[in-house]
Order: C-alpha cells, then structure tokens, then sequence
C-alpha cells in the first residue's frame, strides 16, 4: 500500500501519550475484594493535576520534541 500510493517513511508517523500527576512520587494505594471478577480499582488523591505528555516519532526515525499539556485556565476578552 506505500507503494502503491508513494508514501514515503518520513510521512509515516506514529505517536505515543502517556499522562501522569504532578507531585505524585509514592506507590498507588489498590482495593479489592476477595471475589472480584476484573482488575483491581487504583486510589488517587483528588487534589492533583494530570499532566499529558505526547512524543511522536516517523519511520525513518525523525522526532518531534515531546509535547507537555499541563492544565489551562481560559481567560476571556471582554
């Protein structure tokens, strides 16, 4: 199909995201019960900030720097 529609590998990219909290460095607490039927629930305090981080790479093995989406605050013009 590259071949037939001449695309080459450094139009072919790929991207990967992973987010993570601000200010979390301690393991995470799991509950469970003894007759679960699916994978346990993770326990995360409520008070902390999702930081998104998105890298991105091609197949001839270009990168793009990694992208960082910390939290806005929208202010709008009157």
């Amino acid at each position: 199909m590259k071949i037939q529609y001449r695309i080459l590998n450094e139009d072919t990219w790929n991207f990967n995201k992973t987010g993570c909290q601000m200010g979390v460095i301690a393991t995470a607490k799991v509950i469970t019960g003894t007759d679960r039927a699916s994978r346990p629930r993770i326990v995360q305090p409520g008070n902390r900030e999702w930081v998104i981080i998105i890298e991105t790479i091609n197949a001839r093995g270009d990168a793009i720097p990694p992208l960082v989406i910390f939290k806005v605050v929208m202010h709008q013009a009157a």
